[in-house]
């Protein structure tokens, strides 16, 4: 999924490019990927649109490093199932 985001902001794709996922792992990514890459990345959650910049400043700090520490399932139907 972020590859092809990489690949239209590098072939010069400058419009919004918007994530339709529930998924805390893509929450986490798009974070991620947004303060490494040009444009504007949200993600849509339910009926809003949340910018990942702005997201990944208000939990870099915590929810990153715990999440790739913990290694714990955060998808809404497994929650707090450690991987196998």
């Amino acid at each position: 999924m972020f590859t092809i985001y990489s690949k239209l902001r590098s072939d010069g794709y400058t419009a919004a490019v918007v994530l339709d996922t529930e998924d805390t792992d893509n929450y986490v990514q798009a974070a991620c990927v947004a303060q490494q890459t040009p444009g504007i990345l949200c993600l849509k959650s339910k009926q809003k649109l949340i910018d990942a910049k702005r997201l990944y400043s208000e939990m870099s700090k915590t929810i990153i490093p715990l999440h790739v520490i913990s290694d714990v399932i955060t998808t809404p139907d497994s929650m707090g199932q450690v991987r196998s």
